[in-house]
């Protein structure tokens, strides 16, 4: 069985914590100050640690107020029906593991996005009770399903963008057709072999070293170089020959 290295078992977070970066993000219409985004997020970390502990399809709002030790309506108030609550707690722990991805390649000088897409490939050895009923959660309809790929895209964007307008990104590549084939090949991969189980290496190959060729061929100069040193320090695919 392949597993992880280190480096990158360190960097995952855990789905269970509050994601304090939750506080600092943009208010929502119906939030008014930071304390209500961060019981907001309290909120989500329950309900992933329930989606961890038990089957999703059994986690009702009544369940999550009770263990979050707030009011029914609370829930309805800060984040709406069911379906948005289950969705919303797994696209949280999607912004924590791109801004956990983030620091991270400020500190080392990798590549973010490929960062990120090793962390979730590593999420699926680490926390895999976690990832399998948040890929039950994201495959419930066409219209979920829609929503978690526009929300990878939408994480993955701004990276593109800052690299370009650095000129680290070749002439002629489209940023935002980028975004959304990765965010695209991050799903598809990772549900498909949650859902229909299949070789281990194939898992690794269809998630990151498949997206790691894919940013290989759009960046040029330092990201370039920065793309390849992350590769070969995070131990996910091996160092480009010569």
């Amino acid at each position: 069985m392949l597993s992880p290295d280190a480096v990158l078992l360190k960097l995952i977070p855990d789905p269970c914590q509050v994601w304090s970066g939750a506080v600092g993000v943009r208010k929502r219409p119906h939030e008014r100050s930071a304390s209500q985004r961060l019981r907001r997020a309290q909120i989500f970390a329950e309900t992933r640690r329930l989606i961890t502990q038990s089957a999703p399809q059994n986690v009702q709002i009544q369940e999550v107020a009770a263990v979050a030790g707030v009011a029914i309506q609370t829930i309805y108030n800060l984040i709406g029906n069911r379906n948005e609550l289950l969705l919303g707690a797994v696209e949280e722990w999607g912004c924590h593991v791109a801004e956990a991805a983030r620091e991270s390649a400020r500190v080392n000088a990798w590549n973010p996005t490929y960062c990120a897409f090793g962390m979730f490939w590593a999420a699926a050895f680490e926390y895999s009770k976690y990832v399998v009923g948040a890929a039950w959660v994201t495959n419930q309809t066409w219209e979920h399903r829609r929503r978690v790929y526009v929300f990878g895209a939408q994480q993955i964007l701004p990276d593109l963008q800052l690299l370009h307008a650095k000129g680290e990104i070749r002439s002629g590549v489209d940023r935002v057709s980028l975004a959304h084939q990765l965010s695209l090949v991050a799903n598809s991969s990772l549900c498909e072999w949650i859902t229909h189980p299949y070789d281990e290496r194939n898992f690794q190959r269809a998630l990151v070293n498949g997206p790691g060729l894919m940013l290989s061929a759009a960046l040029q100069g330092k990201a370039l170089d920065a793309l390849e040193r992350t590769m070969a320090e995070l131990k996910v695919l091996p160092r480009r020959p010569g």
